[in-house]
């Protein structure tokens, strides 16, 4: 939540932004085609509305295993 350095439970501002840095050594697959390929969010682990974050996904330079 808008830096690096937050911690869980730490404060943000009234507009916060989401920073995940993701890795998997099989790779990621957020090519949206079928069901289960999709990055989701929960917000208060509220799993009836995801938040789908496949159009902010970001792969890190040469790596099918890293993005942000």
């Amino acid at each position: 939540m808008n830096d690096t350095k937050f911690i869980s439970g730490g404060r943000t501002s009234s507009d916060p932004v989401l920073l995940a840095f993701l890795k998997d050594t099989n790779g990621i697959n957020a090519t949206n085609l079928g069901i289960g390929h999709e990055i989701l969010a929960l917000l208060d682990d509220d799993a009836a509305h995801p938040i789908i974050l496949n159009d902010f996904y970001q792969p890190d330079m040469n790596s099918y295993q890293a993005a942000r």
